[in-house]
C-alpha cells in the first residue's frame, strides 16, 4: 500500500511539473518529490502496515516511463554543466521568516536550527513554502522536510 501511495504521488507531482509555467517548477517539483519521499520513509521506518492494493501494470509502465524521461531530461540538463556537472546546488537564502509557535517563540530543530518559511533566494526567486533550514551562514547545501514543510 504504501509504494502504491509514492507512486501516485510522484505521478501526480511529474503530472504537475509538466503543466506548471512558473519560473520556480523545478524547486516545487524537488521539493513536493523530497516530501512524498520523507513521507514514505515515514511511513515504512517500522515496517509496512501490511495492507495490500492493486496496480495495474499499464499504469505501472506508464509512470516508470515518465520517470524514466524526466531523469533522462535531468541527465540532458546537467550535460550543459561540461565538462564537471556539479554534484549539488547552493543557494543563498535573501530573506526568510522565523516559523513560530503560538507562544511566539521561533520553532528549532534538535540541534537548535530554526525552522523558517523562505520568502526569496540569492537571485530574487521567489519560493513559496516552509522549509527546515539547514545551513551554514548563509547558504543552505540542502533541505530537509519536516513536520512545518507543505505539500505542493
Amino acid at each position: 500500500m504504501e509504494a502504491a501511495t509514492l507512486l501516485h504521488q510522484l505521478g501526480a507531482l511529474l503530472a504537475h511539473f509538466d503543466q506548471d509555467q512558473r519560473a520556480d517548477r523545478a524547486f516545487r517539483h524537488w521539493v513536493g518529490t523530497i516530501t512524498a519521499r520523507e513521507s514514505y520513509r515515514a511511513a515504512v521506518r517500522l515496517g509496512f502496515d501490511g495492507q495490500e492494493t492493486g496496480l495495474d501494470l499499464a499504469d505501472v509502465a506508464a509512470a516508470l516511463t515518465r520517470f524514466r524521461a524526466k531523469l533522462l531530461a535531468g541527465i540532458r540538463q546537467a550535460e550543459g554543466y561540461a565538462p564537471t556537472p556539479p554534484t549539488y546546488f547552493v543557494h543563498q537564502v535573501a530573506d526568510y521568516d522565523l516559523i513560530r509557535n503560538e507562544a511566539g517563540e521561533a520553532l528549532r530543530d534538535a540541534k537548535g536550527r530554526p525552522f523558517i518559511q523562505i520568502r526569496s533566494l540569492g537571485a530574487g526567486a521567489h519560493v513559496p513554502g516552509t522549509a527546515h533550514a539547514i545551513f551554514e551562514y548563509r547558504t543552505i547545501p540542502c533541505a530537509v522536510p519536516g513536520t512545518f514543510w507543505p505539500p505542493i
